[in-house]
Protein backbone atom coordinates (compact mmCIF):
# COMPACT_ATOMS: atom_id res chain seq x y z
CA UNK A 1 0.00 0.00 0.00
CA UNK A 2 1.23 3.50 -0.89
CA UNK A 3 2.75 5.34 2.31
CA UNK A 4 -0.73 8.05 2.50
CA UNK A 5 -2.85 4.77 2.85
CA UNK A 6 -0.50 2.97 5.41
CA UNK A 7 -0.55 6.68 8.02
CA UNK A 8 -3.81 7.27 7.21
CA UNK A 9 -4.48 3.42 8.47
CA UNK A 10 -2.34 4.49 11.26
CA UNK A 11 -4.52 7.38 12.28
CA UNK A 12 -8.24 6.53 11.36
CA UNK A 13 -8.45 2.59 11.40
CA UNK A 14 -11.15 2.02 14.40
CA UNK A 15 -9.25 -1.06 16.06
CA UNK A 16 -5.62 -1.13 17.48
CA UNK A 17 -5.05 -4.44 15.72
CA UNK A 18 -5.82 -2.64 12.50
CA UNK A 19 -3.48 0.79 13.51
CA UNK A 20 -0.84 -2.36 14.22
CA UNK A 21 -1.16 -3.96 10.96
CA UNK A 22 -0.29 -0.56 9.48
CA UNK A 23 2.84 -0.34 11.46
CA UNK A 24 5.59 -2.96 9.96
CA UNK A 25 5.19 -1.51 6.34
CA UNK A 26 5.44 2.23 8.02
CA UNK A 27 8.62 1.37 9.24
CA UNK A 28 10.35 0.64 5.82
CA UNK A 29 9.16 4.18 4.76
CA UNK A 30 11.71 6.68 6.06
CA UNK A 31 10.31 9.83 4.52
CA UNK A 32 9.30 13.05 6.68
CA UNK A 33 5.33 12.21 6.65
CA UNK A 34 6.02 9.12 7.52
CA UNK A 35 7.92 10.20 10.71
CA UNK A 36 5.28 12.44 11.71
CA UNK A 37 3.45 10.14 11.46
CA UNK A 38 4.68 7.92 13.95
CA UNK A 39 5.93 10.47 16.13
CA UNK A 40 2.07 11.87 16.84
CA UNK A 41 1.33 8.16 17.30
CA UNK A 42 3.51 7.48 19.67
CA UNK A 43 3.26 11.01 21.42
CA UNK A 44 -0.86 10.17 21.65
CA UNK A 45 -1.25 9.10 25.59
CA UNK A 46 -5.14 8.05 24.60
CA UNK A 47 -3.73 5.68 21.68
CA UNK A 48 -3.60 2.17 22.78
CA UNK A 49 -0.33 0.69 24.90
CA UNK A 50 0.80 -1.95 22.01
CA UNK A 51 0.47 0.44 19.09
CA UNK A 52 2.71 2.77 20.61
CA UNK A 53 5.10 0.37 21.29
CA UNK A 54 5.04 -1.00 17.78
CA UNK A 55 5.31 2.81 17.13
CA UNK A 56 8.85 3.08 19.12
CA UNK A 57 10.12 -0.66 17.12
CA UNK A 58 9.53 1.13 13.98
CA UNK A 59 11.33 4.55 14.51
CA UNK A 60 14.77 2.15 16.14
CA UNK A 61 14.36 0.52 12.91
CA UNK A 62 14.38 3.46 10.60
CA UNK A 63 17.14 4.81 12.31
CA UNK A 64 17.50 8.01 11.09
CA UNK A 65 18.41 11.76 13.25
CA UNK A 66 14.53 12.41 13.22
CA UNK A 67 13.32 9.29 14.48
CA UNK A 68 16.45 9.51 17.44
CA UNK A 69 14.91 12.77 19.04
CA UNK A 70 11.15 11.30 18.72
CA UNK A 71 12.32 8.36 20.65
CA UNK A 72 14.69 10.33 23.41
CA UNK A 73 11.61 12.63 23.54
CA UNK A 74 9.22 9.68 24.58
CA UNK A 75 12.17 8.05 27.12
CA UNK A 76 10.10 9.19 30.16
CA UNK A 77 6.84 8.61 28.99
CA UNK A 78 4.52 7.87 31.62
CA UNK A 79 3.23 4.02 30.65
CA UNK A 80 6.31 1.67 31.60
CA UNK A 81 5.52 -1.00 28.80
CA UNK A 82 5.88 1.94 26.43
CA UNK A 83 8.69 3.80 27.91
CA UNK A 84 10.09 0.33 27.70
CA UNK A 85 9.96 -0.08 24.11
CA UNK A 86 11.24 3.75 23.48
CA UNK A 87 14.43 2.35 25.29
CA UNK A 88 14.73 -1.28 23.65
CA UNK A 89 14.45 1.08 20.27
CA UNK A 90 17.18 3.72 21.40
CA UNK A 91 19.27 0.58 21.86
CA UNK A 92 19.73 0.29 17.93
CA UNK A 93 21.45 3.88 17.65
CA UNK A 94 24.75 3.08 18.24
CA UNK A 95 26.16 6.20 19.30
CA UNK A 96 27.43 7.76 22.39
CA UNK A 97 24.05 9.84 22.66
CA UNK A 98 21.82 6.77 22.58
CA UNK A 99 24.21 5.46 25.52
CA UNK A 100 24.14 8.77 27.91
CA UNK A 101 20.29 8.49 27.37
CA UNK A 102 19.93 4.68 28.79
CA UNK A 103 22.90 5.61 30.94
CA UNK A 104 20.28 7.53 32.54
CA UNK A 105 17.23 5.08 32.54
CA UNK A 106 19.36 1.72 33.47
CA UNK A 107 20.39 3.88 36.80
CA UNK A 108 16.95 5.02 38.04
CA UNK A 109 13.57 4.42 36.72
CA UNK A 110 10.35 3.76 38.39
CA UNK A 111 9.89 0.63 36.88
CA UNK A 112 12.30 -2.38 37.36
CA UNK A 113 11.85 -3.93 33.91
CA UNK A 114 12.10 -0.28 32.01
CA UNK A 115 15.63 -0.26 33.99
CA UNK A 116 16.41 -3.82 33.19
CA UNK A 117 15.52 -3.15 28.79
CA UNK A 118 17.15 0.17 29.54
CA UNK A 119 20.66 -1.81 30.74
CA UNK A 120 20.08 -5.03 27.89
CA UNK A 121 19.61 -1.49 25.21
CA UNK A 122 22.68 -0.13 26.51
CA UNK A 123 24.93 -2.70 26.29
CA UNK A 124 23.08 -3.29 22.87
CA UNK A 125 24.76 0.15 21.54
CA UNK A 126 28.35 -0.72 21.66
CA UNK A 127 29.61 2.27 23.18
CA UNK A 128 33.17 1.39 25.65
CA UNK A 129 31.70 3.70 27.95
CA UNK A 130 28.60 1.60 28.64
CA UNK A 131 30.58 -0.94 30.63
CA UNK A 132 30.81 1.35 33.93
CA UNK A 133 27.19 1.85 34.15
CA UNK A 134 25.89 -2.38 33.68
CA UNK A 135 28.54 -3.01 36.07
CA UNK A 136 27.42 -0.29 38.88
CA UNK A 137 23.52 -1.99 38.09
CA UNK A 138 24.84 -5.53 38.55
CA UNK A 139 23.69 -6.32 42.04
CA UNK A 140 21.27 -4.27 42.25
CA UNK A 141 18.03 -5.81 44.07
CA UNK A 142 14.94 -6.18 41.79
CA UNK A 143 12.00 -7.76 41.36
CA UNK A 144 12.69 -11.50 39.91
CA UNK A 145 16.28 -10.04 39.72
CA UNK A 146 15.00 -8.55 36.52
CA UNK A 147 17.94 -5.54 36.68
CA UNK A 148 20.74 -7.89 37.00
CA UNK A 149 19.36 -10.49 34.18
CA UNK A 150 19.43 -7.38 32.06
CA UNK A 151 22.72 -5.69 33.42
CA UNK A 152 24.28 -9.44 32.45
CA UNK A 153 22.27 -9.50 29.06
CA UNK A 154 23.86 -5.89 28.26
CA UNK A 155 26.89 -7.04 29.45
CA UNK A 156 27.04 -9.93 26.63
CA UNK A 157 25.94 -7.47 23.97
CA UNK A 158 28.70 -5.12 24.83
CA UNK A 159 31.44 -7.77 23.70
CA UNK A 160 33.77 -6.03 26.07
CA UNK A 161 36.42 -8.67 27.77
CA UNK A 162 36.46 -6.81 30.89
CA UNK A 163 33.47 -7.92 31.67
CA UNK A 164 34.49 -11.80 31.98
CA UNK A 165 35.33 -11.63 35.46
CA UNK A 166 32.24 -9.88 36.55
CA UNK A 167 29.77 -12.64 34.35
CA UNK A 168 31.58 -15.41 35.98
CA UNK A 169 31.54 -14.59 39.32
CA UNK A 170 27.91 -14.04 39.02
CA UNK A 171 27.54 -17.70 37.51
CA UNK A 172 28.01 -19.22 41.13
CA UNK A 173 26.08 -21.02 43.71
CA UNK A 174 24.22 -17.76 46.05
CA UNK A 175 23.75 -16.07 42.56
CA UNK A 176 19.63 -15.46 41.75
CA UNK A 177 18.54 -18.57 39.63
CA UNK A 178 17.54 -15.52 36.89
CA UNK A 179 20.97 -14.27 37.68
CA UNK A 180 22.73 -17.16 37.41
CA UNK A 181 21.54 -17.97 34.22
CA UNK A 182 21.89 -14.61 32.62
CA UNK A 183 25.75 -15.20 33.55
CA UNK A 184 25.76 -18.50 32.02
CA UNK A 185 24.51 -17.60 28.58
CA UNK A 186 26.82 -14.69 28.34
CA UNK A 187 29.81 -16.46 28.89
CA UNK A 188 30.13 -17.35 25.75
CA UNK A 189 29.07 -14.27 23.88
CA UNK A 190 32.13 -12.77 25.65
CA UNK A 191 35.31 -15.18 25.77
CA UNK A 192 35.95 -19.03 24.20
CA UNK A 193 38.59 -19.95 25.97
CA UNK A 194 39.62 -22.70 28.53
CA UNK A 195 39.02 -21.21 31.08
CA UNK A 196 35.44 -20.19 30.23
CA UNK A 197 34.62 -23.58 28.77
CA UNK A 198 35.97 -25.33 32.47
CA UNK A 199 33.45 -22.36 34.18
CA UNK A 200 30.87 -24.13 32.35
CA UNK A 201 31.75 -27.48 32.78
CA UNK A 202 31.94 -26.90 36.00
Amino acid sequence: APGDMLRAQLTRATSPRARMLAIPMLAKLDDPPTTKALAKSLANEDEFWGVRAEVAGALGTLRSTEAFEVLTSHAATSHAKVRRAVVAAIGGFHTPKAAEVLKKIALRDPSYLVEAEAARALGATRQASALDTLIDVLDRPSWADVVRAGAIDGLASLRDEKAVPHVTARTRYGVSIRGRRAAILALPKLANDRRTRETLEE
